[in-house]
């Protein structure tokens, strides 16, 4: 199966896989790990891609700030904590694109709107659970190894805390209560911090609570860490993630 793009309005391009464009609005899933293509078909940051792309859902994908095609994806904490010193609004600009993206695609009738789900990998989960902040339709989130704090990094040490904190998703959290959202993350994850990743979720949990949702739909799976200081996803995790997509309603 072959990636296309879309070149939408807001300049920031479109990456597809799954179903025909041809076939009308369908189910979509927005998935974020890199640069569009990258995401899409670089192993094995696309893995759950490659699983979700044999049924009837089309997976869309926009790259990531500081992650132009074919860059060193090492360096693209380096690159969001640059543009941050340069502009408050240098995540914010992204997203606003991001949510253009989302409305030209429904309205070029390429997404049934019931059926909005988004995802990524570490920082992909990050930008995909803003995203989900700032879209209404946008119901579900899959985050794999998530970033939730950039406090976490060592490349944002240079910025204030108080400014990180605006940024973080903590406060995002009214925005997301009533949403079904499914972290995954490894036991001992030193890169993005499992139990920063757990406080999160915890947070939102007792505000979704707190707000009357008796069983708040946030899931946290915590497994055997793998990989460069345990921040890596195997193969089960991917395929159960994906999994979970496939059969969640929005």
């Amino acid at each position: 199966m072959q990636t296309t793009r879309l070149e939408p309005p807001s300049g920031l391009t479109i990456f597809h896989r799954g179903p025909s464009l041809d076939n009308g609005a369908l189910p979509a899933f927005i998935y974020f790990a890199l640069s569009g293509s990258e995401s899409l078909e670089l192993d094995p940051y696309n893995q759950c891609v490659k699983f979700l792309e044999q049924y009837q859902i089309r997976i869309f994908s926009f790259s990531l700030p500081g992650h132009p095609i074919g860059a060193d994806h090492r360096h693209g904490m380096a690159q969001w904590s640059a543009g941050l010193l340069q502009s408050a609004d240098y995540l914010e600009e992204f997203l606003h694109q991001a949510v253009e993206n989302i409305d030209y695609l429904i309205s070029r009738g390429l997404i049934d709107i019931n059926q909005i789900s988004t995802g990524g990998l570490s920082r992909g989960g990050f930008i995909a659970t803003h995203l989900a902040a700032r879209h209404n339709h946008i119901r579900t989130v899959l985050g794999f190894s998530p970033l939730t704090a950039l406090r976490c990094l060592h490349e944002f040490d240079q910025l204030p805390q108080d400014f990180l904190d605006q940024i973080n998703l903590e406060k995002q959290i009214p925005l997301l209560i009533g949403k079904s959202i499914r972290y995954y993350i490894g036991n001992r994850d030193m890169r993005v911090g499992t139990k920063t990743c757990f406080d999160f979720m915890q947070k939102l949990t007792e505000a979704s609570f707190s707000s009357g949702i008796r069983s708040p739909n946030c899931e946290l799976t915590i497994y055997p860490s793998i990989g460069h200081k345990g921040h890596g996803t195997p193969p089960n995790i991917f395929n159960d993630g994906a999994n979970w997509i496939k059969y969640t309603p929005n």
